[in-house]
């Protein structure tokens, strides 16, 4: 089982989240980190847009702490269905 884990935000963390938005997978079973909450869903929108730089974006982001969270791919499959 291959498991991906993100203490904090990161420019790891950011990449990974870009891709998933854009609908690009990954080789990940569970990834565990940081929930991104409405207002960092709004910088993470920013920065997919152009809006802000990474820089800015890590910036801003680093002010808020993000809630652990755990993502498996089945979890996915099952929300994906319905």
């Amino acid at each position: 089982m291959k498991i991906l884990k993100f203490p904090e935000m990161s420019d790891e963390w950011l990449d990974l989240i870009a891709q998933c938005r854009n609908g690009k997978t990954h080789n990940y079973d569970i990834v565990e980190g940081p929930m991104a909450d409405d207002t960092v869903w709004n910088y993470v929108n920013d920065f997919l847009t152009g809006r802000i730089s990474r820089k800015q974006f890590l910036d801003k982001s680093f002010s808020f702490i993000g809630h652990p969270k755990v993502v498996t791919w089945l979890e996915i499959l099952l929300r994906s269905r319905t």
